[in-house]
This record gives C-alpha cells, structure tokens and sequence, in this order.
C-alpha cells in the first residue's frame, strides 16, 4: 500500500517506541509501530506491506534528507498486538 507524505506523521510511542499514524485528523486511521534498522529522515512516501506473514514498511525518498529523525534499529511492523 502507498501511503503519501500528508497520510501519515511520526510520532513517539510509550517506551521510546515509534509509530507511524496514518490518515488525517478529520479522517484518523491508525497507528504502526515499527523498529528502524537504519537511520531516516522524513519521506515523501512510505509502502506498507505484507510478505510471509511478516509487516514491513520502506520509506521512498526524493531526493536524500539531511535531516535525521531516527538513529538505526529494525524495521519490521510488529504483528503481535501493542
């Protein structure tokens, strides 16, 4: 699934957790919680998808971002509930 930039926001979770929330404020969908497992900075769009059972999030770029919003860790979109 394709997700533009004005769908979806990072925000920080309990216990130093990410999440991604995805819609609008009129029109909220969701939350994912996701672990890095590289540096990024803010996209331009994120694909979510499902491969074996496993969530995965990749983040699509324009051009390279200097600005920084999160140091390495995995980036798998837990299954389990939060």
């Amino acid at each position: 699934m394709l997700i533009t930039r004005e769908l979806f926001r990072f925000v920080q979770g309990a216990s130093d957790q990410m999440l991604i929330e995805l819609g609008t404020d009129r029109n909220p969908i969701g939350q994912v919680p996701f672990i890095a497992h590289r540096s990024y900075g803010l996209p331009k769009q994120i694909v979510i998808r499902e491969e074996a059972g496993q969530w995965y999030v990749s983040f699509c770029y324009e051009h390279k971002s200097d600005i920084i919003l999160r140091e390495p860790r995995r980036t798998r979109i837990r299954t389990e509930p939060a």
